[in-house]
């Protein structure tokens, strides 16, 4: 769950340091997560920084996790969403799922699409089918398998789960990031 929020929340990619004795690495966040419980930290290297670039002031953010029931710890699918509005419209968003693919994603495609349009339920309706064609596509070009993808249920609910976590960071009041320097 950790990845997916700062895949999502971060405007700008988040850096993570790792360091042996004999040499410095640097990768970002996307590339340092390979498949479930692969990264690409070597043998005697450490993960010794992960680098995280502040959000720009005003920069709405959600996290949903759906689980069997209230005390689980383990996400059956979870996104989250940092919104940063511009005059009426969306001048940044970020969108990550985690749990529904080997490893957390952002959605740069729905990303994309939000960019500089006027918030509305429909728009939100077509980002979310557009979230599960993204999802199916990243399916087909990973060649994944059932095994990999882990239940057909979570691509039906992604679209309205995707619909409910736009409209909640669009809506929410305490949820602001500020600086404070």
């Amino acid at each position: 769950d950790m990845i997916n929020h700062i895949l999502s929340s971060t405007p700008f990619d988040t850096k993570v340091i790792l360091r042996s004795h004999y040499a410095t690495r640097e990768f970002s966040l996307r590339e340092f997560t390979k498949g479930p419980g692969e990264t690409m930290i070597e043998r005697q290297e450490l993960l010794t920084e992960v680098v995280i670039k502040l959000p720009p002031d005003n920069t709405k953010m959600r996290f949903i996790k759906v689980t069997r029931r209230n005390a689980s710890s383990v996400s059956l699918l979870n996104i989250t969403c940092a919104l940063q509005l511009k005059d009426d419209s969306i001048g940044e968003a970020r969108i990550a799922v985690g749990a529904i693919l080997p490893v957390a994603k952002r959605l740069i495609v729905v990303e994309t699409f939000l960019l500089n349009k006027i918030p509305s339920e429909e728009l939100f309706r077509e980002a979310g089918q557009l979230a599960r064609e993204a999802v199916l596509k990243e399916v087909e070009e990973e060649k994944l398998g059932d095994k990999e993808l882990l239940y057909d249920y979570k691509l039906d609910i992604l679209p309205g789960l995707v619909q409910k976590i736009l409209k909640e960071t669009i809506e929410s009041e305490g949820q602001v990031w500020k600086r404070y320097d």
